[in-house]
């Protein structure tokens, strides 16, 4: 028959038990959280990047479009001055 120590060890071990049991479903939780997180993050990531090549197109059609603009007004100010001048 178990001694009143041997009693107590086991019902201290069964507590351990138990809150290791705890702590080891807490911890499965926060990991499942973190996975959550990390794929939702690698999604708006990717939302943004994709965001910023948008504007980075944009901004490259922009620019080409002022530099054609300035560049066609250069040359028909050129153009009107040489025809004043020769005119």
């Amino acid at each position: 028959m178990p001694s009143e120590q041997n009693k107590w060890e086991i019902e201290r071990l069964k507590e351990k038990e138990k809150e290791e049991k705890r702590l080891r479903e807490e911890h499965e939780k926060r990991l499942r959280e973190l996975e959550r997180f990390r794929i939702e993050t690698v999604e708006r990531l990717k939302t943004l990047f994709n965001k910023i090549k948008d504007i980075e197109s944009s901004n490259q059609f922009v620019s080409k479009t002022f530099f054609t603009v300035i560049l066609g007004g250069l040359v028909t100010a050129v153009g009107a001055l040489l025809k004043w001048l020769m005119g």
